[in-house]
């Protein structure tokens, strides 16, 4: 919804979505199923993602205050 609203550009959206996927594992249950063995590492890939969606989000937030 916000890149559909101009909040956030495409690669954020994007990336993000993987991110989301990867939340899914916080339930044991998909974790197991799908063998997922997620460490340190894991957590450092999703977290560039998530800046990155936040930056644009305060970008566009700055942008619709000066406007």
């Amino acid at each position: 919804m916000a890149h559909d609203k101009g909040l956030i550009q495409m690669d954020a959206h994007e990336f993000a979505q993987k991110v989301r996927e990867f939340r899914n594992f916080v339930h044991v249950r998909r974790q197991i199923e799908q063998r997922a063995t997620l460490d340190q590492d894991t957590v450092m890939m999703c977290w560039g993602p998530v800046i990155a969606v936040l930056n644009d989000l305060e970008a566009s937030t700055s942008t619709l205050q000066t406007a």
